[in-house]
């Protein structure tokens, strides 16, 4: 499934990172809220668990996103931030790579370095 972001304020950073005056630190720091958006509308629907914790008024149980179901895979390098952002908000998920390059005669992608946990059964992210 793919989702697109279209409200005021995905369009305002969009906006943000086209503007050349954008120094290195706040296009990562755009970048990283832009992800945020797109998790939070990728796992709207997303099925809850019960999670036992330790709340401040003692053990019990409370809804959670089972996060140890999810594989969060970015493509390297360039969508490095974007994982930092994901994992922030899901620190138990579990993160894969790929690597890929352009093909200069055919310009198509082609994987070139794959590091990916066991995905059976779990719910892959694909940040891109």
């Amino acid at each position: 499934m793919i989702y697109e972001l279209s409200n005021p304020l995905t369009k305002t950073l969009v906006t943000h990172l086209r503007d050349q005056r954008r120094d290195a630190i706040r296009f990562r720091h755009t970048i990283a809220e832009l992800t945020k958006q797109l998790v939070y509308e990728a796992l709207k629907d997303f099925p809850l668990v019960p999670r036992k914790i330790k709340a401040w008024h003692g053990d019990g149980y409370f809804s959670s996103v089972d996060e140890e179901g999810i594989v969060v895979v970015t493509v390297l390098r360039a969508r490095m931030p974007m994982l930092d952002s994901v994992m922030e908000f899901l620190p138990e998920a579990h993160a894969g790579f790929l690597a890929m390059k352009r093909d200069e005669t055919t310009h198509k992608s082609v994987l070139y370095y794959d590091r990916l946990p066991d995905c059976m059964g779990k719910t892959i992210l694909l940040i891109g």
